[in-house]
């Protein structure tokens, strides 16, 4: 175990999903000794293909995930003398990204079930019968199982990493002292030139990454870098034509909040900050805040 009270390391190697770990979605960046902490619904899609883009991938702007040269960065690929190393090294600095709790869960559900985007949940359960779910105790002793509902009763380490308490990553529950730096999805356009500028990459990739591409979700589908002079420069920039900042190009932003109040009353929202409290506990300490936080 990396992390004591945490699942050990590398699960994702065996089940690339639920039960995967804490560490299934950390994105090494060697030359600037940056362990990224990417959280599932808290802009990874973009985080990804910026990896990519710092090692040279033409087809960068195209659908990350699933692309086999993110095997050589990916932390839980690496043998357990290099995660440790990397774990404790005073030279590799760490970050992440949290968003409001209940805004991610609604983000989840729009993107995951809602839209019937993951063949083996229900797409005609309500936002209510969601978190419904969600509250229920989880009393298995494994992760096996697969049916309507996988992924969604209960939150644990089996919990679809989309609906997984965002502590629950990267041994933020555990060492928070180990992070160096943590920002707030909100203000991601100033916190990311800024944790970029820290370790120095804005410069040389950061302010070079063209933002956006033609909408296409295929895994297999290549495709080159975009040209269109509207795709303004910059990673996670907003500008007039993309005020939202981490917007991506491949169907993720469900403008979730945008639509809190059609979705949750007073009480549901109350049931899902107490459902996410160590959540919100964490996120209220970054929120509104201009500048990069540290654990």
């Amino acid at each position: 175990h990396l992390v004591k009270g945490t699942p050990p390391t590398s699960c994702s190697l065996v089940t690339n999903g639920g039960g995967s770990g804490p560490f299934q979605h950390v994105l090494l960046i060697p030359q600037a000794k940056l362990a990224f902490c990417g959280i599932p619904k808290v802009g990874i899609t973009q985080w990804t293909q910026f990896v990519r883009f710092v090692h040279g991938a033409k087809d960068y702007p195209s659908l990350p995930h699933y692309k086999l040269d993110l095997d050589f960065f990916q932390f839980d690929q690496m043998t357990p003398k290099v995660q440790r190393e990397i774990w404790e090294s005073d030279e590799w600095k760490w970050a992440a990204f949290l968003r409001d709790p209940a805004e991610r869960a609604l983000s989840g559900y729009l993107d995951k079930i809602k839209s019937k985007r993951v063949q083996y949940l229900n797409s005609t359960m309500t936002f209510e019968r969601f978190i419904d779910n969600l509250a229920m105790p989880y009393n298995k002793t494994s992760c096996a199982g697969n049916g309507p509902h996988s992924g969604t009763v209960g939150l644990s380490w089996c919990s679809d990493p989309h609906f997984r308490p965002q502590t629950y990553s990267c041994g933020l529950s555990e060492r928070l002292d180990r992070f160096d730096y943590i920002g707030d999805l909100q203000s991601i356009h100033n916190q990311t030139k800024a944790l970029l500028e820290a370790v120095g990459l804005w410069d040389s990739y950061g302010s070079k990454f063209i933002n956006g591409g033609q909408r296409d979700r295929h895994m297999c589908r290549i495709k080159s870098h975009p040209h269109n002079s509207m795709h303004h420069v910059g990673f996670q920039q907003r500008t007039a034509t993309n005020k939202t900042a981490a917007n991506t190009a491949y169907g993720h932003s469900k403008e979730s909040s945008k639509k809190m109040d059609e979705y949750y009353s007073p009480d549901l929202l109350e049931r899902v900050r107490k459902l996410y409290a160590s959540d919100f506990k964490l996120w209220k300490l970054v929120h509104g805040r201009r500048r990069l936080a540290n654990g």
